[in-house]
């Protein structure tokens, strides 16, 4: 394809309040276009709503019994999360209405926990 892959074909896809395609809703505890950090972790997953991470501030949690540290670092807008042996777990940043698709039974973090 001839395609010019510099340009955005979504643009304006961050500012939308709902999915450019229909989608089922399944959980209402997040707008669906609120961005999530999510985690899987012995086959249970976890989802972190990226509007509840501070910067320079460690979220300690744990998923199925295993501790782990989140942490947003935002010179460089990404999201970490390391088990309780300082070990790399994967994390996929995603909006709440894809990751819910994917993982209907996520936890979801509560900040008032």
């Amino acid at each position: 394809h001839a395609r010019d892959y510099s340009i955005d074909p979504y643009p304006d896809y961050k500012q939308r309040v709902e999915p450019l395609f229909p989608v089922p809703r399944h959980r209402e505890e997040l707008a669906p276009m609120d961005w999530i950090a999510g985690v899987l972790v012995n086959g249970q997953a976890k989802a972190y709503p990226v509007k509840a991470l501070v910067d320079g501030i460690d979220l300690s949690d744990s998923i199925g019994g295993e501790p782990m540290v989140v942490r947003y670092h935002a010179n460089a807008d990404s999201i970490t999360v390391e088990n309780g042996s300082g070990d790399a777990i994967p994390v996929v940043r995603a909006y709440w209405f894809a990751w819910q698709a994917f993982y209907p039974e996520t936890a979801l973090y509560d900040a008032s926990d």
